[in-house]
């Protein structure tokens, strides 16, 4: 069983924080939230243009 990575849960904590409302992230959400293009967001964490991304998937990805 894998454990959950240390700064995880502030993540998860942070991301709740600043999209209160919402819980799928869409590319342009996640490049506000980064500062980085949104381009490379998709990119670099596989967001899918229709799908977007859980706010739980995204934490994983930036505690990793």
């Amino acid at each position: 069983m894998s454990r959950e990575k240390e700064n995880y849960r502030d993540e998860l904590e942070q991301l709740n924080s600043f999209f209160p409302d919402k819980r799928v992230l869409f590319a342009s959400d996640v490049a506000r939230y980064t500062g980085r293009d949104p381009r490379w967001c998709k990119k670099v964490y596989g967001i899918q243009p229709s799908q977007g991304i859980t706010i739980v998937a995204l934490a994983k990805l930036l505690s990793s």
